[in-house]
């Protein structure tokens, strides 16, 4: 996993890694440029199964949150993996502020 971590670290600050197996408990990967971690998720089982991964950007690298790019990134690199990629897409909307 330290390769890819490495190359993950060249658009992301830290990365993060849930991941639950059927016949075991939840854990909580994380890892910045310089330490990793894994742990037992807190939380408890909130996946069921499977396994969720967040990168926590940097600056320079936020035009790789376009769901466009996004959705080209994993076609690109998950042309040999034989199981769904599901991108799940949300919008935040800011409230809209008139200044005195």
């Amino acid at each position: 996993m330290s390769c890819c971590v490495e190359c993950l670290s060249t658009v992301a600050d830290r990365v993060v890694v849930t991941s639950k197996h059927n016949d075991d408990e939840q854990h909580i990967w994380e890892s910045d440029a310089d330490t990793f971690s894994v742990v037992k998720d807190p939380r408890g089982n909130t996946l069921g199964r499977g396994t969720t991964v967040s990168l926590h950007l940097k600056e320079e690298a936020h035009e790789n949150l376009e769901p466009h790019r996004i959705k080209d990134l994993v076609k690109k690199y998950s042309q040999f993996i034989n199981f769904p990629i599901y991108l799940w897409e949300s919008k935040v909307r800011l409230p809209y502020f008139t200044l005195p």
